[in-house]
């Protein structure tokens, strides 16, 4: 403060210059106390875009119009409103919380408003996103949203649930700010913005009507089908030993042949059927994939198709382990390059505690 003080004397020389500086550095120490540093800085006339990062704290307390970044969430506190899936009840309720908090805390808030409904610890709910397909909220009022406060839970909510999954030590400002909910797309009124899946409900339905092979359930029988059908698709373009015979590829077969480069082309009238290397034949994310597919299927069994939806799309139910939005991506891709479907459109991915419910 001298150090303004002393340099405006010197530069103007002048009483009411000076007393000017004076009622100037007052109604600043004014401002930072009440407003925080960054505002402070603007009275002065020294306030930078720069400094938004630096003030990120003291923006908290500032001025609406200090907040300009959208890169930069104000902590405030406002209700979201979650959907709560009860068999085949929906539920519509209201929760507070702050853009500071993280998931586990809201699921805190969700238990605790509905004591009757959420039994157990509060960590096994499944929190997603209600972002729809065009990038905005589910309105209450929506076909959609009056669907599922029916209990219907349509291809839209599946969607959502595959790729909105909210993790527990997220913030909602990151949850926010990852899936560009903010600005003018910030929560508001009218609006779901919160799936929940109960975890008694992760388990439910009809398992019996599901098994899709001796033992199993249909999600598990159709991650068996689709690596099944993968091996046997490579197995025509690729010679490589099968412990169960070549009628008979399994995917442990082909990693091995990979791993130890024991695999040749297969030939139809003296010429190859691909270009392609086997191992070159998938990126390294989608093998990852593959391998941790194949890893978490039941090794009882090993064949099986890709099994199709009622609309008769051809489909795979992942783990929610394996199937976050990149995940589901790469599924589609390995579908398409292993010939199960023409194109990743044709192919749907969900998730099992989904396709149970």
């Amino acid at each position: 403060m001298d150090y303004l003080e002393n340099v405006s004397v010197e530069l103007y020389d002048g009483y009411f210059v000076d007393l000017f500086v004076r009622v100037s550095n007052l109604l600043a120490i004014g401002m930072y106390e009440k407003f925080g540093y960054s505002v402070y800085r603007r009275v002065l006339g020294y306030y930078s875009s720069a400094d938004d990062g630096e003030d990120a704290f003291d923006m908290r307390k500032a001025l609406p119009r200090d907040v300009h970044k959208k890169s930069i969430l104000p902590l405030q506190s406002h209700p979201i409103s979650c959907s709560l899936r009860v068999g085949k009840a929906g539920d519509t309720f209201e929760v507070k919380i702050d853009d500071a908090d993280k998931i586990c805390t809201i699921k805190e808030a969700i238990q605790k408003k509905k004591p009757d409904t959420i039994q157990g610890e509060p960590d096994k709910l499944k929190l997603f996103l209600a972002k729809t397909e065009d990038g905005k909220w589910l309105l209450e009022k929506s076909d959609v949203g009056k669907k599922l406060e029916g209990g219907e839970t349509t291809p839209e909510v599946k969607k959502m649930i595959a790729e909105n999954e909210m993790m527990p030590s997220w913030k909602i400002q990151d949850v926010l700010t990852d899936f560009k909910m903010t600005g003018e797309l910030a929560p508001s009124s009218k609006q779901i913005h919160v799936l929940v899946v109960l975890p008694d409900q992760q388990r439910s339905g009809s398992t019996k009507k599901q098994q899709g092979h001796k033992g199993m359930t249909a999600a598990e029988a159709s991650r068996c089908g689709f690596l099944f059908e993968v091996a046997q698709n490579l197995a025509k373009l690729y010679d490589f030993y099968c412990m169960y015979g070549d009628d008979f590829p399994r995917m442990a077969d082909i990693f091995k042949a990979v791993e130890n480069g024991d695999w040749k082309f297969r030939l139809k009238g003296g010429k190859q059927l691909t270009a392609v290397a086997l191992h070159n034949y998938f990126t390294e994310d989608q093998w990852l994939a593959l391998m941790q597919l194949d890893w978490k299927r039941s090794s009882r069994i090993h064949g099986g198709k890709v099994g199709r939806t009622s609309e008769g799309k051809r489909y795979l139910v992942l783990t929610h382990a394996i199937a976050t939005r990149r995940g589901i991506d790469i599924f589609k891709d390995i579908a398409t390059k292993a010939g199960v479907v023409g194109r990743p459109t044709e192919f749907e991915v969900t998730v099992e505690d989904e396709f149970c419910t």
